[in-house]
């Protein structure tokens, strides 16, 4: 036979596993890898069982593996220990109906013992060749049949606890690989034998089937025998008619005929695992509904095609143990996710996985744009590729779509907009510069139809509404009539709504507009909420009175219509993510939110998030934007960075109840407490309470597991402890840990939950703690004995050294009591001394008193003195106040006069110009056109300090005013307005300003600043240098913006800059000006709450730098 390329066979298996090849009848199944990289002792699975504790056990080449769905415990033969399993290599593992837990390895049978978490061993009888292999509980006669390969069949006795052999001669060369009790007889699944049957009363063994061939499979259903062998494929034999039936490759039934594993579901299909061939589903009258293989192009996949075992558990849940690929589990679903993507080689798959878009026809053609693919249609379970003819062949990237009774819209981009009639005729629609009925961008990232039937567009650079009779656009810059038109606006659209109310509802880069057409006017949804700023809406829906808006980083907000209020749901009020992407609501107004946590369900009756990822079928856990639809069937369809999905959103609910949590393990200080030990008498899973010393209390970290197999990562735990907690607290991860517990007792409680709102039954075990030696009554009453004892000793010998000093006081008080009358004799003479300096200072005091009775009179004299010099001051401060306010109203009149004659003396300066012009006209002679030459010179200088005058008043006498002002805008235009300056058409003007960039400020006094320094700049250019430049640059930063305006033009001199700024000052000869422009701009500038600098290199350049406040609130401050 030829050999098949093996890249030949990948192609194969992915179109074997593509959903688009399951029939309906099969749900499809994905599957979670579980291997040595998760803690698993050896690839190679030989047996599964999942006890009535919830832990799974898997028997392998090396250990047997005990995993709670975070972690493995692994067995292992430990040479020495005679509690250890008898061997690593373990064949089988099954639990009796008492609970007991039976391994079988090459060389006997291991009961392990759940309370100390160790192994008593049975060995078989010393024969050659004998292995292990198989075994059932007949709990008839309280036996353990065993398949032990060479040498037939034995049994344990589970009263007795010894192992004995059946004795019949035909058993006795015959390798039984595998067993199952029909009645009162064995069936047995031979190498080399085929399938016999041995009855128990009569001793009679009997040929049923296939007697050359490897039987390594058996399982009994209520209407037939079914067996696996090695080369035909799987047999049948019927119960009631004893008919033989065959299913292999050759009719269909099989991939592969290798079977090494049978199982039964409650559905009555058979699951067949092959050697070489992957997981087979069949029904019960053979046919073939599924096929399950290996793909290195899918993770969901199964681990590898060769399977040993299978075990299906009462809820439907599925682990198949694999030839060196580990585990592969399928959990049983509350929903039940279809799962589409690109697959190598299946022309009837996505061409990129990227999904961005969704739309459905009349027809019920789903429509699917994707980023890189371009367009698809999604019927009846099957996804075509849609080629668009030319120009559109390159058009790749769909991010937005609509059907329509026009036919379909579709939204790229960078492309435009395209549209395909029912016809099947295209027409491109793009941004066409210099035309503004065209559209205002080709990135379209959003389609909607009003109640009027009209296209709405929403674009890189606003909203568009499509004239479908003219064909021509509505934007920004051709706008309609009425206040509609204050919804077109600049800025990124990415959602439009229309209410059932017929209000558009407009969300953009920042805002969210609304328009009611039945009053003709928009406002704008304003948001105070806390920590939201800065919109970036992504989806909008409409469920009754609430708009629910799903922002990228906000979280999900809800507009109340009819109390015009909104609120919000985000990350601490239990959102899985911030990132909405889409929204679709189910007919009991739940919600369905994609994010970039994965696909999330929204119960609003108790505000419970549940988040389904890959281990429930979801493509991933990063969707893309309005990448969502409800279909006309009721399904939906969700699109990601991984494909889609459709399901249904039928009601679904996580038992709760299941959710039994379970202590896996005890470490002290970080080191495990092994079973059996004097810390831990039995294992921590079987105790309910533990007693520890003092000394060992300090660090105790407790393990624990839900036993939940299908998202163990999101699974959410709680603890308390009885008596020192008064609420629940949330836990982290999977195991807690205690430090420096007191003495006493604790009651530790843990319960788990799959969102966080209904909790499973908690897991309770009692800690005691051992008071310490040094605490304990003995010790206590003995420390107070001691202190008691020593007091005593303490003051008997007190008592004795007081008395003994007592002689010594007695004896040094008469020689001092001697010293101390020596010392009142010299005293006294030294007191009668001190009685004639006493009076002494007596006169002097008097002398002091006569002198304080004249200050006291000089005093009153200065104090009238102050009181008259005070009343001086106070005349002359309202004499002086008096001339401030009349100075004040006659400044204010005068500065009232300036601004009139200002204006006044402006047309009279206009009508010389014109006469000027006018005489010019009659062809003067040279004589007065010099004349006229001065005239007009000195009219100009007039002219220019009167606008000086004129900005100057205006800067003081006009309020500041707050608007949003372009400033690239505001340059140019400075820059036109001085473009007829003498000199000014040598200047070249470098404008390093982005052409958007906006800042916020009193734009008239902004003008003022820009006019006096760009023609400052001019009139004091170089005219002696080959190129005269003026660069003018703007630098933005938190709270301020700053223009730096420099030129290369005379320059001014060092010890004239700090006076640039006064009133009629002027730094060279060569000005000609009134001195008032750098004036103007100085006081215009601190009106503005700004600051300006200058700094010049005489001969050489001139730089200004002008900074100016941007935040209102700072300004407003």
């Amino acid at each position: 036979m030829p050999r098949i390329a093996p890249w030949i066979l990948c192609l194969l298996a992915v179109y074997i596993s593509s959903p688009a090849q399951v029939q309906e009848s099969a749900a499809q199944l994905f599957f979670k890898r579980i291997s040595v990289d998760k803690g698993l002792s050896q690839a190679t699975i030989n047996d599964v069982c999942r006890d009535t504790k919830g832990f799974v056990w898997f028997a392998t080449e090396d250990g047997l593996n005990r995993y709670d769905g975070n972690e493995f415990r692994v067995y292992r033969h430990v040479p020495g220990d005679t509690t250890s399993l008898s061997h690593n290599v373990v064949h089988f593992v099954q639990e009796d109906p008492r609970g007991n837990l039976w391994v079988g390895t090459v060389d006997g049978l291991n009961y392990f013992d759940r309370h100390t978490e160790t192994f008593k061993s049975y060995n078989l009888p010393n024969r050659p060749g004998t292995i292990y292999v198989n075994a059932i509980t007949d709990r008839k006669t309280n036996r353990l049949w065993l398949a032990a390969g060479v040498g037939g069949v034995r049994y344990f006795d589970l009263t007795t606890q010894t192992i004995h052999d059946v004795e019949h001669p035909g058993l006795n060369k015959m390798v039984v690989w595998t067993i199952k009790q029909l009645g009162d007889s064995l069936l047995l699944g031979t190498l080399g034998s085929g399938l016999q049957l041995l009855n128990l009363k009569t001793n009679v063994l009997s040929t049923v089937a296939d007697s050359t061939y490897n039987v390594r499979a058996i399982t009994i259903t209520a209407e037939a025998i079914w067996y696996g062998t090695e080369g035909k494929g799987l047999g049948k034999i019927d119960r009631r008619t004893h008919a033989l039936q065959g299913f292999n490759r050759d009719n269909g039934a099989l991939n592969n005929d290798n079977v090494w594993a049978i199982v039964e579901t409650k559905q009555h299909t058979l699951w067949i695992g092959t050697d070489g061939g992957g997981l087979n589903i069949i029904t019960a009258a053979g046919k073939n509904i599924q096929t399950c293989v290996y793909s290195e192009f899918d993770e969901r996949s199964i681990s590898a095609n060769t399977i040993r075992s299978i075990y299906i558990e009462p809820e439907g849940s599925a682990w198949l143990g694999t030839y060196n690929g580990g585990i592969s589990y399928s959990g049983r679903m509350p929903i039940q996710f279809r799962w589409y993507k690109k697959e190598f080689g299946n022309n009837s798959s996505l061409l990129n996985n990227s999904v961005t878009a969704m739309a459905e026809s009349a027809d019920g053609t789903v429509w699917i744009g994707t980023d890189g693919g371009g367009l698809h249609s999604f019927k009846d379970g099957i996804v075509n590729r849609i080629a668009l003819p030319a120009p559109f062949e390159n058009v790749k990237v769909v991010i937005s779509l609509l059907a329509d009774e026009t036919g379909l819209w579709v939204g790229t981009f960078q492309e435009g907009l395209i549209h395909r009639n029912p016809q099947g005729q295209w027409r491109q629609y793009r941004h066409i510069p210099g035309n503004n009925t065209s559209l205002s961008d080709n990135i379209i990232w959003t389609l909607a139809k009003d109640p009027s039937g009209n296209l709405w567009v929403g674009t890189d650079r606003g909203i568009n509404q499509f004239d479908a009779t003219r064909k021509i656009f509505y934007s920004l810059n051709n706008l309609p009539p009425g206040n509609i038109r204050k919804i077109f606006v600049n800025g990124q659209v990415q959602s439009i709504l229309f209410a059932t109310d017929s209000t558009l509802w407009v969300g953009s880069y920042g805002s969210l507009t609304v328009y009611h057409p039945a009053t003709d006017s928009v406002f704008e949804i304003r948001t105070q909420l806390p920590g939201v700023r800065n919109l970036r809406i992504k989806a909008m829906l409409q469920d009754g009175n609430s708009i629910w808006i799903g922002t990228f980083g906000n979280g999900l907000l809800r507009y109340d219509i009819k109390n015009r209020r909104l609120s919000a749901l985000d990350e601490p009020d239990g959102l899985p993510n911030n990132v909405i992407l889409s929204i679709e609501k189910e007919d009991n107004h739940n919600l369905w939110l994609s994010t970039n946590k994965g696909l999330i369900h929204f119960n609003l009756s108790d505000t419970a998030f549940t988040t389904f990822d890959a281990n429930y079928g979801v493509q991933g856990i990063v969707f893309n934007r309005r990448a969502s639809i409800r279909l006309r069937d009721g399904q939906y369809m969700f699109g990601g960075s991984n494909g889609f999905n459709i399901f249904t959103a039928e009601p679904f609910d996580f038992n709760h109840a299941d959710l039994h949590v379970a202590f896996t393990d005890l470490l002290l200080a970080n080191s495990r407490v092994r079973p059996g030990s004097r810390l831990l008498p039995q294992s921590i899973t079987e105790a309910d309470a533990i007693t520890l010393p003092y000394r060992d209390s300090h660090f105790i970290t407790f393990t624990y597991s839900a036993l939940n197999y299908v998202a163990p990562d999101r699974i959410r735990y709680s603890y308390k402890v009885d008596g020192f907690d008064t609420t629940w607290i949330s836990a982290m991860g999977h195991s807690l840990t205690f430090t420096n517990l007191d003495p006493g007792r604790y009651t530790l409680r843990v319960r788990a939950s799959y969102n966080g709102r209904a909790w499973g039954p908690p897991a309770t075990i009692t800690i005691h703690v051992l008071t310490p030696w040094w605490q304990s009554l003995y010790f206590r009453l003995l420390f107070l004995g001691t202190i008691i004892l020593l007091v005593y000793v303490f003051y008997r010998y007190r008592v004795r050294w007081l008395q003994a000093r007592k002689k010594e006081l007695e004896h040094l008080v008469k020689e001092q009591s001697r010293e101390i009358t020596d010392q009142n004799n010299h005293l006294a003479a030294q007191n009668e001394e001190l009685l004639q300096q006493n009076e002494e200072v007596s006169a002097q005091k008097e002398m002091i008193a006569s002198q304080y009775v004249l200050l006291e009179e000089t005093q009153q004299e200065l104090q009238h003195i102050n009181e008259s010099l005070e009343s001086q001051v106070q005349q002359r401060t309202e004499k002086l106040n008096e001339t401030i306010v009349q100075l004040g109203k006659t400044i204010k009149e005068l500065d009232a006069f300036v601004y009139s004659a200002s204006h006044d003396l402006v047309a009279p300066l206009k009508s010389v110009l014109g006469l000027v012009d006018l005489a010019r006209l009659e062809k003067p002679g040279e004589e007065l056109s010099l004349y006229l030459n001065h005239i007009e010179i000195s009219v100009g200088k007039l002219e220019n300090v009167i606008q000086s005058m004129i900005q100057h008043s205006r800067n003081t006498r006009f309020e500041i005013t707050h608007e949003a002002v372009n400033i690239h805008d505001l340059i140019q235009e400075c820059i036109a307005d001085v473009k007829f300056m003498p000199g000014a058409e040598s200047v070249i003007f470098q404008v390093d300003i982005p052409p958007q960039q906006i800042v916020y400020s009193d734009p008239r006094r902004l003008k003022i600043i820009f006019d006096n320094l760009i023609s400052n700049a001019i009139k004091y250019r170089d005219p002696d240098k080959d190129t005269n430049t003026i660069q003018l640059g703007f630098e933005r930063e938190t709270a301020f913006w700053r223009l730096k305006i420099r030129d290369n033009g005379i320059g001014i001199q060092k010890k004239h800059l700090n006076r640039i700024f006064e009133m009629f000052f002027r730094a060279t000869n060569r000005s000609q000006g009134s001195g008032l422009g750098l004036y103007i701009v100085h006081e215009t500038v601190n009106r503005l709450y700004g600051e300006i600098d200058v700094d010049s290199e005489f001969g050489a350049w001139t730089r200004f730098v002008v900074t100016i406040p941007h935040d209102e609130e700072y300004v407003a401050h």
